[in-house]
């Protein structure tokens, strides 16, 4: 029996709460949900390594619809991780393209027609349109923690932000393989371009590394910055670019990003027009 003292008041169990992180995925879903995304919330899915069942904080989309843009459609899938940071969280080494650069640094998007079977994609390249707004990455990142006993600072790769960031990168790309092997009827009457954007969400602060002419490192706080994370499926590398961005600039990032969806499916609308010669509102259901 739980003996009167023992029993936490409810300031305690809030601080308890906001110390875990589970109110920041809270609040990021409420946000969400006003601004008219479609929010799934610890989604569980399957670690293809152990077969046991792990959940990603958050899973959205917006639910924007335009009428005269019938059969062509450009939408991004928000998966999202929450982070409550006590000490900020660092970025560090830029990451510079390379002869030895492949297509894993690619958007996370599918495209029906096909790429392989369409040459319209020429006309409108998915990642040559994304690129022009992004910046450049950081290849390493690290998180701060106090040394126990002591004040002194440790700068450390956590397993559990590595874990984070590895369930989200397979959740995507499981998600992308199964649109890929979609073989409906429709495939190729709808134009789509679908992007998958991995999101890390920090309750604190945000710093990234530069470097001075000569090599001296000073630190820039930041509310948005990229982040190249490598990793292995099966037995091929893989790299998954993340947006790393603190809570009061979240709103800011997902809404900027569904409207250049939106404006990109409105070159999309006009090209398929264009290609086809037939407005969509003339076309059978």
């Amino acid at each position: 029996m739980t003996r009167p003292e023992d029993k936490p008041t409810h300031d305690e169990v809030l601080e308890c709460l906001n110390r875990s992180g589970y109110l920041l995925e809270s609040r990021l879903a409420q946000q969400l949900f006003e601004d008219e995304f479609f929010v799934e919330s610890n989604q569980v899915v399957k670690d293809a390594r152990t077969g046991k069942s792990r959940d990603i904080d958050l899973i959205a989309e917006h639910h924007r619809y335009t009428p005269e843009h019938r059969y062509s459609h450009v939408k991004t899938t928000f998966v999202v991780e929450a982070s409550n940071n006590k000490y900020p969280f660092v970025l560090l080494t830029p990451w510079r393209w390379t002869p030895m650069t492949g297509p894993e640094l690619q958007s996370k998007v599918i495209v029906t027609p096909s790429s392989q079977e369409s040459r319209i994609w020429s006309h409108l390249d998915p990642d040559d349109e994304k690129r022009a707004a992004a910046d450049e990455p950081y290849a390493q990142f690290c998180v701060l923690t106090r040394k126990s006993g002591t004040k002194e600072l440790m700068a450390s790769h956590t397993d559990d932000l590595y874990g984070s960031f590895l369930k989200v990168a397979e959740y995507i790309e499981q998600s992308m393989a199964e649109w890929e092997s979609y073989e409906g009827e429709q495939v190729e009457k709808y134009w789509r371009m679908f992007f998958w954007q991995p999101v890390l969400v920090l309750s604190g602060s945000l710093l990234v590394v530069r470097l001075q002419t000569g090599g001296t490192p000073f630190l820039e706080e930041t509310h948005s910055a990229r982040l190249v994370f490598n990793w292995h499926s099966q037995d091929q590398q893989t790299t998954t670019i993340f947006n790393v961005v603190t809570e009061t600039h979240f709103r800011t990032f997902v809404t900027s990003l569904v409207q250049e969806d939106f404006e990109l499916e409105k070159k999309l609308h006009a090209l398929r027009l264009d290609t086809l010669g037939i407005d969509p509102a003339a076309e059978d259901p």
